[in-house]
């Protein structure tokens, strides 16, 4: 039998009132390429009024991080 590697999923549920300034400075902070990371889906939910700005953001720097709501 062949060993499958299951996928670990990694989702913040972000409670933090931030302005959407502070919501990217915060963004740009986070180590997402670390290898400790490798084979794991990072997942953040932030507020919805966040998600326009942080998933153009996210866009920009063609980062692996997803959202959620």
């Amino acid at each position: 039998m062949g060993s499958s590697m299951k996928k670990l999923y990694i989702v913040g549920n972000w409670k933090s009132n931030k302005t959407e300034t502070e919501a990217t400075e915060w963004l740009q902070g986070l180590r997402i390429n670390d290898k400790g990371l490798i084979n794991k889906e990072v997942i953040l939910c932030p507020p919805f009024t966040h998600l326009p700005i942080l998933k153009s953001y996210l866009l920009h720097l063609k980062s692996n991080i997803k959202l959620g709501a």
